[in-house]
């Protein structure tokens, strides 16, 4: 990697990771560091390639192909939210101690929520230990950072399944970091991810620090502005710390989720609406990335009037909320 390519990821990170800049004057930069990473990396992101080449489907949920995983760096304002919330989570840390120990699960070809940090910090502050279940894919994030002269800060690295993964006592987190999720936390396994590691490492920080879904709805009969046309029913499901403590005893089959009582006029759609806090003030609202677009809840048309919906999260192969 040349110096000129050193001094642009130190740049860009300087400039991303900036407190006083939001998220939305961000794009250009969140561009820069894709086009760097892709420059330097030895996956092949071409026009249509088959994304789905290579996923698997764990005991948990979704892992994604790398061509996916690598496709989720094309969202700006995405990789802003979670560079400025890792940033923030380092930080934090480093005001207690000297040294942050970073477990990044699912980290993907690109690492590439790791990058902007090395380039930021000493291997004498900041050290990541990568989980990534596919082997080809581990292999590119290596050696990308390995290609960027980053690799003293890779304290370890496992080809894994981070929902089943045994932390070495020797490798304990002070930040555990997963970007494994899809809207309203279907389909991909971020809840069991989280689930098993902080059930290990309760002390440590989460990014990202807090994952809301809340039932919405929308008449179908109406033009709304797709930015703002959904009226709020609530919260449905929360992960974060707390939550996660309190499931501690839960099965391995539903997690409990909170009813909503409302009033449906025919014609009312229900969506869910993500809202992730990566940590601090940094988040992601609706319609910022792919992991804040509605989803869609499937009712029969005809279900009205006043009624209360009663739900929870299954646990398995394809994770989601569901009816009881």
């Amino acid at each position: 990697m040349s110096a000129s390519a050193t001094l642009t990821l130190a740049e860009l990170s300087r400039i991303i990771r900036n407190p006083d800049r939001e998220l939305r004057t961000l794009v250009h930069e969140t561009e820069q560091l894709r086009q760097l990473v892709e420059a330097y990396s030895d996956i092949q992101v071409t026009a249509g390639c088959d994304l789905n080449a290579g996923k698997t489907l764990t005991p948990h949920g979704l892992a994604v192909s790398a061509l996916q995983a690598a496709f989720c760096a094309r969202e700006p304002l995405r990789t802003a939210a979670f560079v400025k919330g890792l940033d923030l989570a380092v930080r934090t840390v480093l005001q207690k101690q000297a040294l942050v120990r970073v477990l990044y699960a699912g980290c993907g070809p690109y690492a590439l929520l790791a990058l902007p940090l090395m380039a930021a910090y000493s291997p004498q502050q900041l050290q990541f230990s990568l989980l990534e279940i596919h082997p080809q894919t581990l292999s590119h994030a290596l050696n990308l950072i390995k290609t960027m002269g980053l690799q003293d800060y890779v304290l370890s690295f496992h080809q894994t399944d981070a929902s089943q993964y045994r932390i070495p006592a020797t490798e304990m987190p002070d930040i555990i970091l997963s970007e494994t999720m899809n809207n309203a936390l279907g389909k991909e396994p971020q809840v069991a991810i989280m689930r098993n590691l902080y059930s290990q490492a309760p002390h440590a920080l989460l990014v990202p620090e807090a994952v809301h879904v809340h039932l919405a709805c929308r008449n179908q009969h109406v033009h709304h502005d797709p930015l703002s046309g959904y009226e709020d029913l609530g919260p449905v499901f929360t992960l974060d710390a707390a939550h996660l403590q309190s499931w501690h005893c839960a099965g391995h089959q539903t997690l409990p989720a909170d009813s909503i009582r409302f009033s449906r006029r025919p014609g009312q759609e229900l969506y869910w609406l993500t809202r992730i806090h990566t940590f601090g003030q940094w988040q992601l609202q609706d319609h910022q990335s792919s992991l804040n677009l509605p989803k869609k809840l499937h009712l029969p048309a005809a279900l009205a009037g006043s009624m209360q919906l009663d739900f929870h999260y299954c646990l398995g192969t394809v994770p989601g909320l569901a009816l009881k």
